[in-house]
């Protein structure tokens, strides 16, 4: 068996290039090459295995060896990654200068003992997200302290955080979580001028320090529009704004309520507004923030509870509608405690009174800290799953008193039945609730353990009457109530789709770790092969397919839109699992998760929760929007953590979930025409198809409830090549053609939340359009052949 070992050449003689080459470790060899005379030109570079070309790549990464010598800026430097199967039979490795033959060093020899790799990387990384904010990521400290991240403008110190989250210093299988930090700089940096900050962990600076970024006060756009610049200019800095948006941290949610407050209503309610309270503690608070509402004429009920915090007795609820509720159209239902913000009564009941199809109405909420603090939970567009595991919404919202009456009749008892039995009866994609953006009121603390039976309850009441069976158990533990709904899974046939190439390491641990699931479920096993030439990677093919699983050639280049959809023919399953070769189970019951979610007719696809291996979250759903693109939601929070408004404990919906574990219906892939083979052959393929699936009125939803390890493109490699990133360059224009209109407005994200490349970790600044929204289908844009 061969294996790695380290060689170097460095050679400052040679001519006028310096270079270096490494085998650090047996899937790599690493180096750069500069021209000291110039050192901003990234030389290309070629991969030579055994003489044969096998890699190219462009000189441009971060090399913390030639940025500690103060050559350049240090980005000249490449790594090149090896299949098993470009190693296993071959004796060297030589890195050559592209179209000239020019060798970096002397052949690589693979030989016997692997080196282990320095996974850290140096002292540590940091990049800019736009606007004020920077992250990165440090090296832990040997005593297991936080680390402190400063940073300076001018040799001052402007900010320092605590290195206080996890992420990886490096990308693939065997990268370890490090100590991460998110910091955003003082507002009055955001004054047009270019600043260079430097930042540093304990007196080293960090990789990528020191760098340069400007922002705006309210952006780029009108900034532009305030010095009467063109529309033409406005356009562009509308498009700056999206590339790199500005954002602010949630405990700083005082200072940017103050300078976007809740919108000012355009008129006042014509008919006085009931506002119904249930409960008796802290009402006095709750009636104090009503007295300053400027609004026209309100008329409280309060309904005392029973027996808890969101019960009342029917009777009274009867008594007010006929009686000092009776000329009310509109009613707001609050729990007791709850601190309304000015205008808040207004802004639901003037969004109830101009959308004829809305029935129900619901804002943002601000849960109260134990340490004084509002914290901001922005919600989505109405999101079904979300509703009956969570009850989001049902904290604070405006019925039409026909509905109030209704619930009085059918002896509707708690806030979580009151407002979801609007939903009754009815397909969810039918709902008419409507979603006004802005933080209306602070909900008071809650008991989570009688809240959660009473959702539990009134969920189960609101699925018996779509006749629909399951079984429903309390939730995971986090800030609001939550309980874990299981439908029963539906019959027909399920295939599962993998595709390979070469790699039999990862697919016998990927198939391991499926046989109690394939048994359960008697699922069909396809097998895509995508010109493996390794051995024995053939020879288990060849074992696999005796014992019973389809294996099908798929030739030419890596495409993985191609590769499903021969899968998907051949595959006879009425349902369809997409699953990457490097994904591992880890239990049985992932997939009658998924499948329960698929058993309603509205549902188009469904995603798990992905973890690496390091147990943090690798795929928490996909956000629509950072830098006008797609992101992966809650990507490095651990495990446990249950995601900004418990988006990670409790099912929900989302424009879009990745294939690397998704299932579907054969009939909807077919009829959405499936993958698309020629403009997302490797990457935003899922995104397409699923977003294509709801301009069709299909909803997308993630399950955290189905967990999964997800090694991520451990047999593909990274875009880190040329070639590659080109490809990756033209995926991502063709994504903003198509679905523009939806990379501007995910209806499953918040327009009052940041869309740098964290989603859900910040506020915007400024908020976009926050107009009150239903979730309607996708448009979708068809772009022309070669275009």
């Amino acid at each position: 068996m061969k294996s790695a070992q380290t060689q170097e050449a460095t050679s400052p003689a040679k001519g006028r290039l310096l270079t270096r080459v490494t085998r650090p470790s047996e899937s790599s060899i690493a180096g750069y090459v500069i021209d000291p005379a110039d050192p901003d030109r990234r030389f290309v570079v070629e991969l030579l295995i055994d003489g044969i070309p096998a890699q190219i790549a462009r000189a441009q990464m971060y090399d913390h060896e030639l940025a500690q010598a103060g050559v350049g800026d240090g980005c000249n430097g490449f790594v090149f990654r090896l299949p098993s199967d470009l190693v296993g039979e071959s004796q060297s490795g030589e890195v050559r200068l592209a179209n000239s033959g020019e060798s970096l060093g002397p052949p690589v020899i693979f030989e016997t003992t692997p080196v282990r790799a320095d996974l850290s990387g140096g002292p540590g990384g940091v990049w800019w997200l736009g606007g004020l904010r920077l992250a990165g990521w440090v090296p832990r400290t040997k005593d297991g302290a936080l680390p402190s991240v400063q940073a300076f403008i001018d040799g001052e110190l402007v900010c320092e955080v605590k290195a206080d989250k996890w992420g990886h210093a490096a990308r693939g299988v065997g990268s370890d979580p490090v100590p991460s930090f998110d910091m955003h700089l003082p507002a009055h940096c955001a004054d047009a001028s270019v600043k260079r900050v430097a930042v540093s962990c304990n007196g080293q600076s960090l990789s990528g320090s020191p760098l340069a970024l400007v922002a705006f006060a309210d952006g780029l756009r009108q900034f532009l529009a305030a010095h009467d610049e063109t529309l033409p200019e406005e356009a562009r800095g509308r498009l700056f704004d999206r590339l790199f948006p500005q954002s602010m941290p949630f405990s700083a949610f005082d200072d940017w309520s103050r300078r976007y407050p809740l919108p000012a209503p355009t008129r006042l309610s014509q008919d006085p507004v009931g506002v119904v309270i249930i409960g008796n503690n802290a009402l006095d608070a709750t009636l104090e923030s009503l007295a300053a509402e400027e609004s026209s004429e309100w008329v409280v009920g309060v309904l005392p509870t029973v027996s808890g915090q969101v019960d009342f007795l029917v009777d009274d609820l009867v008594e007010f509608l006929t009686g000092a509720g009776s000329t009310c159209k509109t009613l707001i239902v609050a729990l007791a405690g709850t601190r309304f913000r000015r205008g808040a009564v207004n802004l639901l009941a003037q969004a109830l009174e101009e959308n004829d199809q809305a029935k129900v109405v619901y804002p943002d909420i601000l849960l109260a800290g134990g340490d004084g603090l509002e914290w901001p939970i922005a919600l989505s567009a109405f999101d079904y799953e979300r509703v009956i595991e969570q009850g989001c919404g049902a904290m604070l919202f405006a019925i039409r008193h026909a509905i109030a009456a209704l619930a009085a009749e059918k002896r509707v008892d708690d806030i979580f039945r009151l407002f979801n039995l609007h939903l009754d009866g009815r397909p969810p994609g039918e709902a008419d609730f409507l979603h006004v953006p802005g933080f209306a009121a602070v909900v008071p603390a809650f008991d989570r353990e009688d809240a959660q039976m009473r959702l539990g309850r009134a969920t189960a009441a609101h699925l018996a009457t779509r006749g629909v069976n399951g079984e429903i158990w309390p939730g995971a533990k986090g800030g609001l109530p939550g309980v874990r709904v299981r439908r029963q899974v539906p019959a027909g046939p399920v295939s599962i789709l993998i595709p390979t190439r070469n790699r039999p390491d990862l697919l016998k641990s990927c198939l391991n770790s499926l046989a109690g699931t394939i048994k359960l479920h008697g699922a069909e096993l396809v097998i895509i092969d995508n010109d493996s030439t390794d051995p024995e990677c053939l020879r288990y093919l060849g074992d696999i397919r005796r014992s019973g699983a389809v294996v099908i050639r798929a030739a030419g280049p890596f495409n993985f839109a191609r590769l499903m959809n021969a899968a998907v023919a051949a595959a006879s399953g009425e349902h369809l699992c997409l699953l990457n070769n490097d994904v591992m189970a880890l239990d049985n019951d992932w997939l009658a998760e998924m499948l329960s979610r698929l058993s309603e007719p509205s549902v188009g696809a469904v995603g798990a929760l992905l973890l690496w291996p390091s147990r943090l979250v690798q795929h928490g759903g996909v956000v629509l929007g950072p830098s006008f693109s797609a992101a992966h939601a809650f990507t490095g929070r651990p495990e446990s953590d249950p995601g900004y408004g418990d988006l990670l404990a409790v099912a929900h919906e989302c424009s879009a979930v990745t294939a690397a574990c998704l299932l579907t219906r054969k009939r909807d892939y077919i009829d959405v025409g499936g993958m698309d083979e020629l403009r997302f052959p490797v990457q935003f393929n899922d995104v397409d198809y699923c977003l294509k699936l709801r301009s069709r009125g299909r909803r997308i939803v993630f399950t955290p409830h189905a967990r999964l390890l997800h090694l991520e493109s451990a047999s593909r490699g990274f875009d880190d090549s040329v070639d590659r990133e080109g490809r990756a360059s033209r995926e991502l224009e063709n994504l903003r053609a198509r679905w523009h209109v939806a990379l501007a407005d995910d209806p499953f994200y918040s327009p009052l939340l940041s869309l740098d490349p964290i989603p859900f970790s910040g506020l915007a600044w400024p908020p976009r359009q926050a107009s009150p929204r239903f979730p309607k289908p996708t448009q979708q844009l068809e772009i022309p052949p070669g275009i």
